[in-house]
């Protein structure tokens, strides 16, 4: 209220599912009381920035891991049933202590497999939920010669731009409301509505979008069922 200017207006959005810090009720409903809004919250459930498959697979994640708790799924824009922008979804379960091989090998995997040649080295982003992995995982990038650009301390996030033209390596908590086209997670300890704001992380592409689900925890293994 008081950022309103007066006779100003204000808009809020919020999306409850992805409440990564577990708070949402604080400022979304309590905080509501007596703010001069009235009436309850205008859903806007259509999604124009995921690919229709991995909305799908979102919904899935939803029923699965998050049912019951105040939830908003996605829904498919009706002009956009057809698979026009498709997502390749992929599962890989692994141990911690091999965390950091294994997303390298399928960053790597995204650009060795493109026949097309249609991805870029620079559309490759690594989101993880643990930090020293992320840090791990861009020493073993530099060490093989490619360039990296990472967000995982205070200082480094204003240098961390998407248009940077090097792999970029970020925390899922600091990607949140960002988007990328070639996606690798790393999911460790977190929870629920942190992994699923991370696969909701992907963008449409024309010549299709990819990301890569690399999980230690097998609270998570029936990923691999809604996948497949």
């Amino acid at each position: 209220r008081k950022a309103v200017r007066p006779e100003g207006e204000m808009w809020i959005f919020a999306d409850t599912t992805q409440d990564i810090y577990e708070n949402a009720h604080r400022w979304t409903e309590i905080a509501m009381k007596g703010a001069g809004f009235s009436g309850p919250w205008i859903n806007l459930p259509f999604s124009y920035r995921l690919p229709p498959n991995l909305i799908t697979f979102a919904i899935e994640f939803i029923d699965l891991f998050l049912e019951g708790e105040d939830t908003l799924k996605p829904k498919l824009p009706s002009q956009t049933q057809l698979d026009l922008f498709p997502c390749n979804l992929r599962y890989k379960s692994t141990r911690h202590e091999e965390s950091v091989q294994t997303c390298f090998d399928e960053l790597m995997r995204l650009i060795t497999t493109d026949d097309n040649q249609e991805r870029a080295m620079t559309d490759l982003t690594l989101i993880t939920d643990n930090k020293k992995h992320g840090e791990d995982v861009q020493k073993r990038l530099e060490e093989n010669g490619i360039k990296t650009i990472a967000a995982f301390t205070d200082k480094q996030k204003p240098l961390f731009y998407k248009g940077a033209p090097r792999v970029k390596l970020c925390t899922i908590h600091s990607f949140k409301g960002w988007e990328g086209r070639l996606l690798v997670i790393y999911i460790f300890k977190a929870s629920p509505a942190v992994v699923y704001t991370a696969i909701t992380r992907s963008k449409r592409h024309m010549n299709g979008s990819y990301l890569t689900i690399v999980s230690s925890n097998n609270n998570y293994d029936q990923i691999q069922g809604l996948i497949n």
